[in-house]
């Protein structure tokens, strides 16, 4: 893990503890665990961001548009939702 690495993830960790209530030292440890399990699950691939998994249910959606039920599903992209 390169020294740039080890900084995002300890400004990741700060950010996280931040918004954690109690100790702070506790706080940071456990959101350090979270930030290293996080980079984890993008290296091993098990994690997406959020475009890739509206693309994921969009192509979902495409090739299957009914389920058992007989319900259709959509997905929209809200691209400026919130602006």
């Amino acid at each position: 893990m390169t020294t740039t690495q080890k900084r995002n993830l300890m400004i990741e960790a700060h950010k996280m503890a931040r918004e954690m209530v109690g100790d702070y030292q506790a706080r940071l440890a456990l959101a350090l665990r979270k930030a290293w399990q996080k980079i984890k699950n993008r290296r091993e691939g098990k994690e997406m961001t959020i475009e890739e998994l509206i693309e994921r249910i969009q192509e979902e959606c495409e090739n299957e548009p009914e389920n058992k039920f007989g319900h259709k599903w959509s997905a929209n992209r809200w691209q400026n939702y919130g602006k």
